[in-house]
């Protein structure tokens, strides 16, 4: 699961016990950022990206995931 918080913080619980890769991407498709999670929930600090649309792409679930921000 992935929720983003008013506080400029990204959400994200794993509950699986692989690890995810997760990719923030702008709208050009150019990576930004790139995390890797193990298990349990994280909180990823995005306050330093600017408004806007990008991409969350998460590897291990095989889905892409809108987040505005």
């Amino acid at each position: 699961d992935v929720c983003s918080s008013d506080l400029g913080n990204l959400i994200i619980s794993n509950g699986g016990s692989d690890q995810l890769a997760i990719d923030i991407l702008n709208q050009l498709g150019q990576l930004l950022r790139s995390e890797s999670l193990s298990a349990g929930i994280t909180e990823l600090n995005i306050s330093d990206l600017p408004s806007g649309v990008y991409l969350l792409r998460v590897e291990e679930k095989g889905y892409i995931k809108l987040l505005r921000r």
